[in-house]
């Protein structure tokens, strides 16, 4: 089934990421906006009726360039917005757009404690303490507090790559999940006691530089996650074996990118699409001369290789029952042509 988008809201340059506003819904127009972080711009909130700016927060470095966050999160109370870029994570009231707070992360000569790198994933806990987690492209995984600048509450261990994505349990705001690029694992710690190892690992093929992002169900009772061969697995985090899907099939025909539950219908969206590279095309070609001798060694260069896609879709998929351990009922596929 092809379809055009309802909105195309285009933007002058990459998009990192956007950010649904957390209470946004179509029904209250005051709330139905989202953040976009786009290279080179300032983070946009955009309103998703008609794309219009409604607000953007500055995050400047010190040659006056405008930076893109890779990271956004709101706080609890969705009064302040944390984003994370290199060796840093700006502040902003949203009630104030402009320039924030800049929190470095890194360490100094005052503290050799801190975190290196691209701050690449942020979230927030539910149970309103004011604790978050943040991990980095270089590998590091740690707690911060609101009221506590960068330092450092707890750091999180076992993480063997970049980090795309943290999660906390919605349900069980101890437990955090995370994810990280090159890595077959999702990882789960619990805070309350020692987070030098990880206390759960769900498996799921994932040995790719692309993101492949989890979501979990408002309950805190699923685990949804794509992989790179094309396959959706869900985990009950409630069962005895909750490390091993109690579902998986094939929904793509290429990696899934992003997955994502309805909070109060048993539906899942998924996103598939990577950019692959045919060997076959690459060859090389003569750089001859004519007026050279016979005798002289020509040199080759190689024919540039452009990558090719195999399934960029969007599938709708909508289950029995949450009591039915997520059966497939039913799915919607959107394909891009």
């Amino acid at each position: 089934m092809a379809a055009a988008p309802v909105r195309n809201f285009a933007q002058p340059g990459n998009i990192l990421g956007t950010l649904w506003y957390p209470t946004a819904v179509p029904e209250d127009p005051s709330t139905f906006c989202f953040l976009a972080s786009v290279r080179e711009c300032p983070v946009k909130l955009l309103d998703a009726s008609d794309g219009r700016l409604r607000a953007s927060y500055r995050i400047v470095d010190h040659r006056e360039r405008q930076i893109a966050p890779h990271s956004m999160a709101f706080n609890s109370t969705a009064s302040r917005l944390y984003c994370g870029f290199q060796d840093a994570i700006e502040v902003f009231d949203i009630n104030y757009p402009g320039e924030g707070e800049r929190i470095f992360t890194s360490p100094s000569k005052k503290s050799r404690s801190g975190l290196k790198g691209i701050v690449s994933s942020l979230a927030f806990c539910p149970d309103y303490s004011g604790l978050y987690a943040a991990g980095t492209f270089s590998s590091s995984l740690v707690l911060f507090a609101e009221n506590s600048q960068a330092e450092i509450i707890q750091s999180l261990g076992g993480v063997h790559g970049p980090i795309t994505q943290v999660k906390f349990n919605p349900m069980q705001p101890h437990i955090v999940y995370a994810t990280s690029r090159q890595s077959n694992t999702i990882l789960g710690w619990d805070i309350r006691g020692d987070t030098s190892i990880p206390l759960k690992k769900f498996e799921r093929p994932g040995l790719t530089n692309q993101r492949l992002s989890f979501d979990l169900d408002m309950y805190g009772s699923a685990l949804v996650t794509g992989d790179q061969d094309g396959f959706i697995s869900c985990f009950d985090l409630y069962a005895e074996d909750s490390e091993k899907p109690s579902l998986r099939y094939k929904a793509h025909n290429d990696a899934i990118a992003a997955t994502a539950l309805h909070p109060f219908k048993p539906a899942l969206l998924s996103v598939s699409g990577s950019r692959h590279f045919n060997d076959n095309l690459s060859g090389t070609e003569d750089a001859s001369d004519s007026s050279a001798s016979s005798d002289v060694a020509f040199r080759t260069r190689p024919r540039r290789s452009f990558p090719v896609s195999r399934d960029t879709s969007i599938k709708l998929w909508t289950f029995a029952s949450r009591e039915a351990n997520y059966q497939v009922e039913s799915h919607l596929s959107i394909e891009n042509e």
